[in-house]
Formats: structure tokens, C-alpha cells, sequence
């Protein structure tokens, strides 16, 4: 599927300097998952130059989705999304699918990574923990390599699972 969302003032991508864009997007879940109420749900965002079907493919997070019995839902083109634009994204997900707010995760590799990380910078609040891979910005930096446009938390703990090279910022 996809949505339309507003587009930041933040954004440096290829959707600079216009009002909204869509955002596409894929969901993976077990039939009658979404039956009794919130279910844990879990964004991927893919490195740069793939996309949804490739994280969520070539990582395994489908199989793990359906073996685990959580939502999946794997973000198209997230490098032209900020993490704000994201954020939104999810609001509006949430009024097709039944997800937990308390059990809402993300991750990604590479580029997917970074994004992982702007989320938890500008929007710890609403994760329940976070696995960015292989992330190569500084942290205080968002995807497209500028300085974030909110406070960066320092405040809210949430678990972060990392895992990066022998040479890595974090």
C-alpha cells in the first residue's frame, strides 16, 4: 500500500520542496493475526538502493513475522523520508491495522539502519525497543547526513540492539 503524508521542512531528498508525497510500504502477518486486538509490529527499513521486498526478503524479518506471529511492515524508499514523515506514516497505518503502541519496534541495515537511529533521536517515546544494523551516520545526524531538527533524546531509554563493524561511529 501507500500513503500520503506532509512533507517536512527537514526533507533534503528527492521530495524537497513539496507540500506531501507518498510513501509506500509492505506488510507481512499470519492470517487471523489481526483478529484479537494489538498485535507487536516491527518496521523495516531497507539499506540504500534496495527496497521493502529486499529487507524484508533477504533478512529473514518475513519468516521471523510469521514464526513469531508479529506484523511486519517493511517502508519503501525510506531515504527520501524523514523521521517525522515516517512518524505519520505509522499514525496512519495504525488506522488499518491493529497495532500495539506498546509493542512497536524498528530496524533496518545500512541506510535502514541510520533511519532506525533518527527515529530513536527524534521519537524514542513511541518504540519499544530498536536494532539498527550497520548504521553509519554521527549520532546527532539524520539520513540525509544534516544535523537533526529536534532535540536529540538524551532522556528516554529504550533497548537498542546494534550490530556494526570492527570501525564504527557507535
Amino acid at each position: 500500500g501507500y500513503e500520503t503524508v506532509h512533507t517536512s521542512e527537514f526533507n533534503y531528498g528527492e521530495f524537497q520542496g513539496t507540500t506531501e508525497h507518498k510513501v509506500g510500504y509492505m506488510v507481512w502477518y499470519n492470517k487471523g493475526l489481526l483478529d484479537n486486538g494489538p498485535v507487536p509490529t516491527l518496521i523495516a527499513n531497507h539499506g540504500g538502493g534496495d527496497s521493502a521486498l529486499y529487507i524484508a526478503k533477504v533478512s529473514g524479518w518475513w519468516e521471523v513475522a510469521h514464526k513469531y506471529n508479529f506484523l511486519l511492515i517493511a517502508i519503501e524508499n525510506h531515504t527520501s523520508v524523514t523521521a517525522s514523515e515516517t512518524v505519520e506514516l505509522i499514525d496512519k497505518i495504525k488506522e488499518k491495522y491493529k497495532i500495539d503502541e506498546n509493542r512497536l519496534y524498528a530496524s533496518g541495515f545500512s541506510m535502514g539502519g541510520c533511519k532506525s537511529w533518527d527515529l530513536y533521536q527524534e521519537y524514542p517515546d513511541i518504540f519499544a525497543g530498536l536494532a539498527p544494523m550497520d548504521a553509519t551516520f554521527d549520532v546527532g545526524h539524520n539520513i540525509f547526513d544534516n544535523k537533526v531538527s529536534k532535540e536529540i533524546n538524551k532522556d528516554t531509554l529504550v533497548p537498542i540492539f546494534y550490530a556494526g563493524g570492527e570501525i564504527t561511529p557507535l
